[in-house]
Formats: C-alpha cells, structure tokens, sequence
C-alpha cells in the first residue's frame, strides 16, 4: 500500500494519551463517535475534551453516529446535539449489523434526509458487510451521492456488489487487531494497543478540503 493520509476513528473504549505523537505518526485526522440511537444517555461523554485536544493537536475533526432501528429523524437530531458540529466538522453515519436492532436501509435514507436538513450537508456512510447485503448491485444515486467509508480488513478493497460507487472516500482497512499492519498508532488506542485505522487515498491537501464536505 502507498503511503497516504491516515485517520483513526475512536470511541469511549479507546484510549487517547499523545494525540501530538498521532499526528507525528501519520494520522492526518480523527473520527469520534458522537451518539448512539436516539437515547438522550446515547452520548459519548470523551467526544467533547478529545475534540478540544485533537483541534489542539492540528488534527483534522471528525463525527460518527452509530446507527440503531430508532426512529431516523430522533437519531439525527440527537447525534447533531451530541456532535455539535461546526463547519469543519465531518459528520458520519455508522450503518452496521446490530443484531435485532440493525437499522434498515430505509432507515439508512432517512436519517440521512434528516441531517441533510439539519446540517444542510451530507454525512459520510460508513459501512461494509451491511451495506454490501442490503444494498448489493442496486445502483441507488442518493445513497451512491454520498461518500462511502468502506470498513474492509484486507489488504484491498473491493466494493463488489456495490455499484452506487466507484471506489471509497476512506477505507478502514484494519481494526481490532485484524487486517494488515499497523494495528496500532503512537498515543492512541484500545487497552490492547490497537485501533480502527483508515487511509484516504489521496494528499493532505486534497483530504483536508473534501474533508467536512
């Protein structure tokens, strides 16, 4: 794999010690989940300090939701309460198996409506298994509107059956231990020192002005 831009994205679960030695390490930003469901007690209670501390650091500042079966436009409203996004601020989408709460893909549409007309911007899909089954070769052009964040531990992506898009925006390419190499980042990470990384295949430059969309 080429070098290229790197993001890590985190949750409560992880730990974050030196996000100055992340950045030295290549990370070019970070994507934090924010909410879960439409719960209230859905928030993330590290997102606000990392946030500061990764604006501190010079990192580029991301937003995730994970997606439950909850009503769509309560889960939007609570993660932008949550997120609390400025305008550089990437908002995502979590859309992943969640047992017999795992969202649907309507549901998928409609949360994504709804912070389309919130935000007045799009999220970014994050998603691999679920929207490969759920969506497959369907050439949808709203979904296929969005940046797609493909989570796929291997050594290359690929996006079969998928045809909404042409390639991923970012490409979690390791996690949790599994996947290619690097499993870990200097200063951040799980108790067992790994951590969900992402490449983005393209400059610095480029990355930083797609970034909030």
């Amino acid at each position: 794999m080429t070098a290229s831009p790197l993001i890590v994205d985190l949750y409560h679960g992880d730990r974050v010690t030196d996000l100055a030695a992340a950045k030295a390490a290549g990370v070019a930003g970070v994507i934090h989940k924010a909410h879960q469901g439409a719960s209230s007690r859905g928030d993330d209670p590290t997102y606000a300090i990392r946030r500061r501390a990764a604006r501190n650091a010079g990192l580029l500042w991301g937003a995730y939701h994970f997606m439950t079966n909850d009503d769509p436009d309560a889960q939007a409203a609570a993660f932008l309460a949550s997120a609390d996004p400025d305008a550089q601020t990437l908002l995502a989408v979590d859309f992943e198996p969640y047992g017999r709460r795992t969202p649907s893909l309507d549901q998928l549409r409609a949360m994504l409506n709804a912070i389309l007309a919130r935000a007045g911007r799009k999220a970014v899909i994050y998603s691999g298994v679920l929207i490969k089954e759920t969506l497959g070769a369907e050439h949808d052009v709203f979904l296929g509107a969005h940046r797609l964040w493909l989570a796929q531990y291997a050594d290359k992506w690929t996006l079969a059956p998928l045809s909404a898009w042409e390639r991923p925006w970012l490409w979690q390419f390791t996690g949790d231990g599994q996947g290619p190499l690097p499993h870990g980042i200097a200063g951040v990470g799980s108790p067992k020192g790994c951590v969900d990384i992402n490449r983005y295949d393209g400059t610095i430059e480029d990355l930083t002005a797609e970034w909030a969309g």
